[in-house]
């Protein structure tokens, strides 16, 4: 087994040596012509070619969202939690219903961050939604969250158990909707 050793002045040295188990064919890489910056790791592209680049970047915090259709949340009750690595995003939290606006489709219109656009590739997202004190619409049995491609606005739809056919969620005063979507963003 080969191996590179590079020897300090000091006695200690460090190495770099070949895989285990013998490569499927010779392994060329290609050292970068720069440092990279600080907090940046060296990538390959897949060729043997070496660079520099940013890791994933993590974002998380919270934020209250703004209801379509004039649906109002209790204050206190109105925060959402998100978790951003790189470009993907989850969103998780409940929200309590203040004023339904007459059985209101529940929408979120400011989601932290937008879907990619669909011809970039998996636009669409599909959560999950738990509800208290707030019931089903009549005739559905099945309530998910939906994104669509290049929007900040969340959905939650009810559906029948055959999937043909959905509709908003009424919003009731004083109900509770959890959601959680992990999507793609822009």
């Amino acid at each position: 087994m080969s191996n590179i050793k590079l020897v300090h002045s000091g006695g200690n040295s460090v190495s770099l040596t070949v895989p285990d188990s013998n490569p499927a064919a010779n392994r060329t890489f290609k050292l970068p012509g720069a440092d990279g910056t600080s907090g940046q790791a060296m990538v390959t592209n897949g060729s043997g070619a070496l660079s520099f680049a940013t890791h994933a970047t993590y974002v998380e915090g919270t934020f209250n969202p703004t209801m379509a259709n004039s649906v109002t949340l209790h204050s206190g009750s109105d925060t959402l939690s998100y978790v951003k690595v790189g470009s993907l995003v989850t969103v998780s939290g409940v929200v309590r219903i203040n004023s339904g606006n007459s059985g209101a489709d529940f929408s979120i219109t400011n989601m932290p961050f937008a879907t990619v656009n669909s011809a970039e590739s998996s636009g669409n997202a599909i959560g999950s939604v738990s509800l208290y004190d707030n019931n089903m619409n009549s005739g559905f049995s099945q309530v998910i969250c939906v994104m669509n491609p290049n929007s900040t606005q969340l959905n939650v739809v009810v559906m029948r158990q055959s999937g043909s056919q959905q509709d908003g969620l009424d919003c009731a005063d004083n109900g509770y909707i959890g959601v959680s979507i992990t999507y793609r963003a822009a």
